[in-house]
């Protein structure tokens, strides 16, 4: 979804950056943070926001956060999401000139099976 993005904090108080809307797909969703590189005081962490479609405003925090401090991957879960989805990007703790090279790959969507 995002290939090679670059975010630097230039304060320090931590910058907040919204990716955009997405559709949901299915029920739950399982989405990958794959931290390149970073120069962090603390980590870099990416939280899902859901709302839907009729709401208005930046949406709601669901809870599940993808926290990461040094490169690799990390994947989280979110089972009944609203409508619509996006990351929001954020560092834990604020230094000017920490920043994250990242790419978000492609969420895994699925549905609930009743039995």
């Amino acid at each position: 979804m995002f290939q090679a993005q670059f975010l630097m904090n230039t304060a320090t108080t931590s910058i907040i950056v919204y990716g955009p809307w997405m559709p949901r797909q299915g029920d739950n969703i399982t989405f990958t943070l794959d931290l390149v590189g970073a120069k962090l005081t603390g980590n870099f962490v990416v939280e899902l926001v859901t709302k839907n479609s009729e709401d208005t405003g930046a949406g709601t925090l669901s809870g599940v956060t993808a926290v990461k401090s040094t490169a690799g991957q990390i994947d989280a879960t979110a089972r009944g999401v609203e409508e619509l989805v996006r990351y929001r990007y954020t560092f834990s703790e604020a230094a000017a000139g920490d920043w994250a090279l990242f790419r978000m790959l492609d969420p895994i969507w699925w549905d609930d099976v009743a039995p």
